[in-house]
């Protein structure tokens, strides 16, 4: 038989393997949940990081399209300024044309007074030629 003390030394070191192989089952487990985790998160990496090049791809997309509605925009506000030009530019045209309609109007009435002047004064100097006329036959008559 052992002694007592190899006995206990035994006891403590078996003890002590007890306690070591059940920390190692628990570490191992730990690790084996580690990994495990790891795993998780690099999967988890991987999706946000194709998440993160396709946001950056319509980033870059959206960045285009954002320039090319700039340059759109400021080709659309030089024709809008041409246009604005142009417009004041017949306006001023339509003004001036009104105005010239309007004094080609007052024209045509004062002509068209002149006219029925000169009319009664040719109905008149008619009328004077005739009694001109009269009187000259009257006269020529009473000298024969």
């Amino acid at each position: 038989m052992l002694p007592m003390r190899s006995r206990s030394t035994k006891s403590a070191a078996e003890s002590r393997v007890s306690r070591l192989e059940l920390s190692q089952c628990t570490l191992q487990g730990e690790l084996q949940r580690a990994h495990l985790r790891t795993a998780e998160l690099d999967a988890e990496t991987g999706a946000l990081q194709e998440r993160l090049t396709d946001t950056r791809k319509k980033l870059g997309e959206s960045e285009d399209q954002c320039a090319t509605l700039k340059v759109s925009e400021e080709r659309l506000a030089v024709s809008l300024a041409r246009a604005e030009q142009h417009e004041n530019m017949l306006r001023e045209q339509v003004h001036m044309l009104s105005n010239t309609i309007s004094l080609n109007r007052k024209n045509t009435e004062d002509l068209q007074e002149q006219v029925t002047e000169l009319q009664r004064a040719l109905a008149a100097s008619e009328g004077d030629r005739r009694l001109l006329q009269v009187q000259c036959v009257i006269q020529s008559s009473s000298y024969y």
